[in-house]
């Protein structure tokens, strides 16, 4: 979610959706076995993003909590083609095929996202726990 007003529709969040599910997949000490986006049915933004630019597929609609899940689409976490070999074959590492679908998506319709200017720097994890404790 991309919490300042100023900052959405900028094109930001599927990157930052990307570099986040990149960095728990490289970094997590145990891999996902699964990933749910859980979107207001009132948030017609994220639905299109999830839905429309993403791909993702519809996997439930609670109207209680007046929320749609989406899930990465099948062909994301395709064993042939993510990274399972590099984590010993003994999982799928999904949070890293879905970044990986998700820059695919966004190198394949150019013309839906809109370019950011922001970087992205990876920090030691470690350093992050030691200043917890």
């Amino acid at each position: 979610m991309l919490a300042e007003e100023r900052t959405r529709g900028q094109g930001l969040a599927p990157e930052a959706l990307a570099t986040f599910l990149e960095y728990i997949g490289r970094n997590l000490p145990y891999k996902l076995c699964s990933l749910v986006a859980k979107v207001s049915m009132d948030n017609e933004p994220s639905i299109r993003l999830f839905r429309g630019r993403l791909g993702f597929v519809e996997r439930n609609r609670c109207n209680v909590f007046k929320q749609i899940e989406f899930i990465p689409p099948p062909e994301c976490c395709d064993p042939e083609t993510d990274n399972s070999s590099a984590h010993g074959g003994k999982f799928r590492n999904i949070a890293s095929s879905t970044a990986q679908w998700i820059v695919q998506q966004m190198a394949t319709k150019r013309f839906e996202f809109q370019p950011s200017h922001w970087s992205y720097e990876e920090a030691d994890l470690n350093l992050w726990r030691g200043s917890l404790s």
